[in-house]
């Protein structure tokens, strides 16, 4: 005889049956949807087969370069290029925006072969090229040769647009990006201050430059000498930077909170809209090709948006340049303990301080921010500039506690450390904000400070006091000079 549960059993075997095809046909569609069809020069990459990447066509040539005649000791006569074409002409039509690769140093077209599959599959034509690999002892020669690459592949897109029937009517070349990792972030650095390139964004991996010889922020050997003020490159276009969690490998021992703003504040100061992202855990080489599936998945979800913003002119996706959730987790679980993140995004965030302003509740700027504005001109004798107001002169603001918790009924201090830029004017007058979010928690409310004087810190101390009555959690905000930078703190009972 037959019990109920019997009965049971064969339908469940048949949802179950039914449950596995579905996941089948899911993972086949993904693996589909992902596939890059004709050319490919990295086969072996996991990126081929991850469905979030999107369909792509390969496409290789060879190019000429342009300096081999003129420079043939130091760059090759030709380059192996790969462009890659979104497959799905449907969803996107007509000319397409387009972004070049830079690999670094020992590098070839697969370092960043994820990044530029990932944006063929979402609308972008890429282009990923092998220029002279280089080592350390041919570092100089590489560069020269990443440089002429770039400019060679530049040139050759246009002559595609041209001349190709099925590749020339998708490249507009008025939407122009340029990204590159090491050696090639620095050519980025370089490069995009070329007007007669027309580049219009960068992304730059391990990191965005102020110099293009011992910047500071450098990854590896171009931090083993002092800044060369004749190698400063012109901030000109929107640049989006990640950096590794670690100190330049030549100087290892430095290590400042703010050692990768180097770039970033550079471009801050020629009103430039920039984003700098320190990864947790993120070394040199995890930006490339061989990091893993959520690794990638992370850099994905600033690298579209930024490039969409800019060279596509789509102002909603600085919600997500600035959201703090990243698929699934929360964006200061992201980032760096150890070194300072910074955005200057028009109107949206202004701090050098990320970890702070997310834990702040991610307070909009307000007023004009450093980006709203083009760059100052040069100054006219006749009409000398006014005095700097507190907003330009105030270079970092951090706030930082030596414990997670205060006790009900008791206090905790935080420390606000401000900094002054260098830039022979005190910051006089400084007015502090200080709120607390919740009811049973007090704290200053509004302070002063009389003066800090140009290229120097000021520790301020800050206390707060729970109720014997409050519980839960306390965020403790602080604005200064249109910053914002926050701390949650545990209640413990």
């Amino acid at each position: 005889m037959k019990t109920s549960a019997d009965h049971k059993l064969p339908r469940l075997a048949r949802c179950l049956a039914l449950l596995a095809m579905l996941v089948a046909l899911a993972c086949f569609g993904g693996r589909a949807d992902a596939a890059v069809t004709g050319d490919n020069p990295c086969p072996t990459s996991a990126s081929n087969s991850l469905s979030w990447m999107g369909a792509s066509v390969g496409q290789d040539f060879t190019i000429p370069s342009l300096r081999h005649q003129a420079d043939s000791s130091q760059v090759p006569a030709t380059y192996p290029m790969t462009v890659l074409r979104p497959a799905d002409t449907v969803t996107y039509p007509g000319p397409r925006p387009v972004v070049v690769f830079q690999h670094g140093l020992g590098g070839n077209r697969c370092a960043l072969w994820w990044a530029a599959q990932y944006l063929a599959g979402h609308g972008f034509v890429t282009t990923v090229h092998r220029s002279l690999p280089g080592n350390e002892q041919t570092a100089s020669d590489a560069y020269r040769s990443g440089v002429d690459a770039v400019r060679s592949v530049i040139a050759y897109l246009k002559g595609l647009q041209a001349s190709d029937p099925t590749l020339g009517p998708m490249i507009d070349l008025g939407r122009l990006g340029l990204s590159g990792h090491s050696m090639g972030s620095i050519i980025s650095s370089q490069l995009q201050g070329d007007p007669s390139l027309g580049i219009k964004a960068i992304v730059a991996f391990d990191t965005l430059r102020r110099y293009v010889q011992g910047d500071p922020g450098a990854a590896r050997i171009d931090c083993q000498s002092d800044p060369v003020p004749a190698t400063q490159v012109t901030p000109s276009v929107p640049a989006l930077s990640f950096a590794m969690d670690e100190p330049c490998a030549y100087k290892p021992d430095f290590k400042p909170a703010d050692l990768k703003l180097s770039g970033p504040r550079w471009w801050s100061e020629h009103g430039v809209p920039n984003m700098q992202l320190v990864m947790k855990g993120y070394p040199h080489g995890g930006f490339t090709d061989g990091a893993s599936a959520d690794k990638k998945l992370d850099l994905a979800h600033w690298v579209l948006p930024w490039f969409e913003r800019w060279l596509n002119g789509d102002k909603s996706q600085e919600q997500l340049l600035a959201a703090p959730i990243v698929n699934g987790r929360p964006v200061v679980d992201l980032l760096s303990s150890e070194f300072l993140s910074s955005a200057c995004l028009d109107g949206i965030a202004d701090s050098e301080d990320l970890r702070s302003w997310f834990d702040a509740g991610s307070p909009a700027t307000s007023g004009a921010g450093r980006c709203d504005s083009p760059p100052g001109q040069s100054p006219d004798p006749a009409h000398p500039a006014p005095a700097l107001t507190n907003r330009k002169l105030v270079k970092l603001v951090r706030l930082s506690s030596s414990r997670g918790w205060v006790r009900a009924g008791g206090k905790a201090r935080l420390k606000l450390r401000i900094t002054v830029k260098g830039m022979g004017q005190p910051v006089k007058n400084l007015n502090l904000l200080v709120s607390s979010s919740n009811r049973r928690v007090r704290v200053a409310g509004t302070r002063k400070v009389q003066r800090i004087n140009p290229a120097s810190t000021r520790v301020v101390v800050l206390t707060v006091r729970a109720g014997r009555k409050a519980r839960n959690k306390v965020r403790v905000k602080v604005t200064v000079a249109g910053r914002t930078v926050g701390r949650t703190l545990r209640i413990r009972r």
